[in-house]
């Protein structure tokens, strides 16, 4: 009989995604892999016996219960540390804002839209569009900036690339890399993390290569 894992991941607070998988198969990477979400804000597992995520980069979980939440942020702390890149005097209540930023070597743009802030690569993972002079949509519930060059879509949550076929949206799955926000008192701070040790994705190569140095930290 096969043995599969039910498990939940969540791209955000908000959004999740719905998987199974055969316990032999169970990791941390392949779990990232399948979901297509590399930075994943909480995997939940559904299972009444043990589960290990060994992986590669000596960060394991050891054991899973029922509707046990693992959080990402602890299976990656080691690597990993949160980073101010925007002070609070410039934060407010503006219609539209957006601040294009070189973080530790990445070049990134944070975007204000509907209450809510959002950081993704700068540079579209296509042809190297400049995301930062595009303009933002939103697509079947779907928060995206669209690309000025192609008008290549792109959800600013999941990163994920998305295009209209016969009136419905679809994704093409996760090719531009977002990365997590904590809005604090004193600023908005970035996770920045060992992205080499990550699955790549489409958006790596020229948010590694940029020779943006406006603002950098």
């Amino acid at each position: 009989m096969d043995d599969r894992i039910n498990f939940v991941v969540f791209v955000n607070e908000r959004t999740k995604k719905t998987f199974s998988m055969e316990r032999s198969r169970i990791t941390k990477e392949s779990i990232m892999k399948l979901s297509s979400v590399p930075r994943p804000y909480l995997i939940e597992i559904e299972s009444e016996r043990s589960i290990n995520l060994d992986s590669s980069d000596g960060i394991s979980t050891l054991r899973s219960d029922r509707e046990y939440q693992v959080k990402a942020q602890e299976l990656m702390s080691e690597i990993s540390e949160y980073v101010k890149i925007i002070d609070d005097s410039e934060l407010g209540h503006q219609f539209r804002f957006k601040k294009r930023l070189l973080v530790k070597g990445r070049d990134v743009t944070v975007f204000f839209h509907n209450n809510s802030y959002y950081a993704i690569d700068s540079m579209c993972y296509h042809a190297g569009g400049p995301l930062n002079m595009g303009d933002i949509e939103e697509l079947e519930e779907r928060i995206c900036i669209v690309c000025p060059w192609h008008r290549y879509k792109i959800d600013l949550v999941t990163g994920e690339g998305v295009y209209s076929s016969k009136g419905t949206l679809c994704s093409k799955g996760q090719k531009q890399r977002v990365h997590p926000l904590k809005i604090q008192a004193d600023g908005i701070y970035m996770l920045v993390t060992d992205w080499s040790k990550l699955p790549s994705l489409h958006s790596d190569e020229y948010a590694l290569t940029s020779t943006y140095f406006e603002e950098e930290f």
